[in-house]
């Protein structure tokens, strides 16, 4: 649908003998389902296919972009835990008052925001008025900031959010209740008591959202510049490098199924009652 890679891989002059024999050798005219079978073939071993574009292997190129995509969602995920845990915490805490009110609407405007309006207004007025940060590349943190600040905005309000209900919740509880009665100080009370099992679904949350920061980057990393996998993807679509799309896409599931099965085995040290054990 989005055309013909072999047009784009020989030159303007080609004849058309010349370019149904390239697609020919390529394999391009065989069944759909043969060519997919021939992927799958190719994807147990290990290989992704060759670049048209680059001429190299496609999983040779992900995996040279994978550490500043992974850089970039580090970050993006540290910014958005620092901000939404304590923010989230407070809320709850201080219930009905201007910091709860305060931490909802940065909430709201976290959620509401388009990433790609926001990088724009950042790069706007940090980098074009006040010349505070680069306005694009990869290089030292200041080169960071602004697309983590841009990425994390999104989990960071959803953490918030969760975070407070869960928190309200549980404080309303009567184990809570005892404690207070049996004189445990406020602060133990919500970090020891409320936080860790006010923590179980945001953890899900938390891991949830790595996925979709890793595979979302595509927005921030082309408003930046940032050579990471998604920006790679976008030229590779404009290309109709399809071997590159494919393996970016793989990669990305990979990746996301990954994070996700470590948050599961993380339940067995929030919650002693996941634990797999051998009944007795």
């Amino acid at each position: 649908m989005s055309g013909d890679p072999v047009v784009l891989l020989l030159p303007q002059d080609t004849t058309k003998e010349e370019i149904a024999a390239l697609r020919q050798a390529m394999g391009f005219n065989d069944p759909q389902y043969i060519q997919y079978l021939r992927f799958l073939g190719k994807l147990t071993k290990g290989d992704l296919g060759h670049s048209f574009h680059y001429r190299q292997p496609a999983l040779k190129l992900l995996l040279e972009r994978m550490p500043a995509t992974l850089q970039l969602t580090f970050a993006a995920m540290t910014f958005a835990i620092l901000i939404a845990i304590p923010l989230g915490i407070l809320s709850a805490v201080k219930y009905a008052t201007g910091l709860d009110t305060f931490s909802l609407g940065l909430a709201t405007i976290g959620q509401s925001i388009p990433l790609f309006w926001l990088g724009l207004m950042l790069m706007l007025v940090f980098s074009v008025f006040l010349r505070w940060f680069p306005t694009s590349g990869r290089g030292g943190w200041e080169h960071l900031i602004l697309p983590a600040v841009t990425l994390g905005s999104y989990p960071m309000a959803a953490i918030v959010r969760l975070l407070r209900a869960n928190m309200l919740t549980v404080l309303r509880m009567d184990y809570v209740t005892a404690a207070r009665a049996k004189g445990v100080g406020e602060f133990w009370i919500v970090m020891k008591h409320a936080f860790k099992n006010a923590a179980i679904p945001v953890v899900t949350l938390i891991g949830l959202q790595v996925g979709v920061l890793f595979g979302g980057a595509v927005v921030t990393e082309v408003i930046f510049s940032w050579p990471g996998i998604g920006r790679l993807m976008v030229l590779a679509i404009y290309n109709r490098d399809f071997p590159l799309v494919q393996g970016g896409v793989i990669l990305l599931a990979f990746v996301f199924v990954t994070v996700n099965l470590t948050v599961d085995l993380l339940y067995g040290y929030l919650d002693p009652r996941v634990r797999v054990g051998r009944s007795v």
